[in-house]
């Protein structure tokens, strides 16, 4: 790993030298001065295949067409990227679901801030080369990475063709299954069988309430997030960066691959509270909800970070009993962190939420809290959130505080 990152490092410097000498319109950059070993056929179909592939990385998801879960590659839409790359394997779709929207920064306001740049290309025999590529903006004459990833090119003289792969998983065949109900656990040497039929429980109550469909699932267990992120083929992503736990899923073929780490390659506890998370974003855009509510379900039916909901419901009494006049549009805006220890936060906002998805869910159904869920992001003044608040049990800002008070006076 530390030569693949000094070797980014060295490659990376080049292409900034370069960069003034490359088109901003090219999806992927070549530095004039990387030296490519093959012959001038195979380089120029090796560059038409990095360039659609880059293209294709650069699609903005949105509609109901094209969620994370149901995002489809055809050759109809996509002809030059699914040629490029097999969609049909798991990691190679990963892949793909991991990198689309990839050069979008929403900090420098640009939808194309991270550049595809092509850092080396090893040959590893006659028809296979190893090729590794960054993301890579440029501020203030600094380099910002944002991913680095290895595929491997195949070379085909059948029909004289270049098709990309990832190829880190190619080990996973000789690890052992288990199955239960229709959860297929794929691990390394043993597999922590309680936790993982808890993990089936809470998978299909969160799949229940949210109405998702019912698939076969999956799962491959990792030790960290490093070892899942080298399996569909990255081998840096700053949004990992710092984390030591992670995961990644896709839809094939109506079977749902999910690749996780939790500090255990034979299946410790995954955290119930960041499984309702990745539920919800298999059946919902991300636009579209309110991270507030969200938190607050998560809290309701998962807790957080390893504490219960009974338990975060105590630190709330706490709290409660030495803020006895607490205006509640007040504490909701500012959501406090709570907790004791600062470092696991416990946010008002988010316990508020977890009492009112309660109280919905308990008068309406989940259908209730879904359209709260579901209002979209946070807004000005929260003010969709009060609108549809109001819709759904007639509360609106100025009757906030009462109500709230109503739901955890007696708490």
């Amino acid at each position: 790993m530390k030569k693949l990152c000094t070797l980014c490092l060295v490659f990376i410097g080049t292409l900034f030298m370069s960069a003034q000498h490359l088109s901003a319109q090219e999806p992927m950059l070549v530095a004039p001065t990387l030296r490519i070993p093959l012959d001038s056929e195979r380089t120029q179909q090796l560059m038409r295949a990095l360039q659609d592939f880059a293209l294709q990385c650069r699609v903005e998801q949105s509609g109901a067409e094209t969620t994370h879960a149901e995002t489809v590659y055809s050759t109809n839409s996509v002809t030059s990227y699914a040629l490029a790359m097999d969609t049909t394997a798991w990691p190679n779709r990963l892949l793909l679901d991991e990198l689309r929207g990839i050069t979008e920064s929403k900090k420098y306001d640009s939808k194309n801030f991270y550049k595809a740049q092509l850092l080396n290309v090893m040959p590893q025999s006659d028809s296979v080369c190893r090729l590794q590529i960054a993301y890579i903006g440029i501020h203030d004459s600094t380099a910002l990475v944002r991913a680095m990833i290895s595929l491997q090119a195949v070379f085909t003289k059948s029909n004289n063709s270049v098709h990309l792969r990832v190829d880190a998983a190619d080990g996973l065949a000789q690890w052992k299954t288990t199955s239960i109900d229709d959860v297929c656990f794929h691990y390394g040497s043993s597999l922590d069988v309680a936790a993982a039929e808890r993990y089936v429980r809470n998978l299909r109550y969160y799949d229940s309430l949210l109405q998702a469909p019912r698939r076969r699932l999956d799962l491959y267990c990792f030790d960290d997030i490093a070892a899942v992120l080298r399996v569909y083929g990255v081998d840096f992503l700053i949004d990992a960066a710092g984390h030591s736990r992670g995961s990644g899923s896709t839809v094939i073929n109506d079977n749902e691959i999910v690749v996780t780490a939790n500090s255990s390659s034979h299946f410790g506890e995954v955290d119930p509270h960041d499984l309702w998370h990745a539920r919800l974003r298999r059946v919902e855009q991300a636009n579209r909800i309110n991270h507030a509510v969200d938190e607050g379900c998560a809290f309701l039916y998962g807790g957080s970070w390893g504490y219960s909901w009974p338990a975060i419901q105590d630190s709330f009494r706490l709290w409660r009993h030495s803020h006895p006049n607490a205006n509640w549009l007040d504490e909701y805006e500012h959501n406090e962190n709570i907790a004791l220890n600062k470092r696991y936060p416990l946010n008002l906002a988010y316990l508020i939420n977890a009492y009112i998805v309660q109280k919905l869910q308990h008068d309406q159904g989940f259908a209730a809290v879904r359209s709260l869920l579901c209002c979209g992001m946070t807004e000005k003044d929260n003010a969709n959130y009060f609108a549809t608040l109001k819709k759904i049990c007639g509360v609106d800002r100025s009757g906030f505080n009462a109500w709230v008070e109503g739901l955890v006076g007696n708490k």
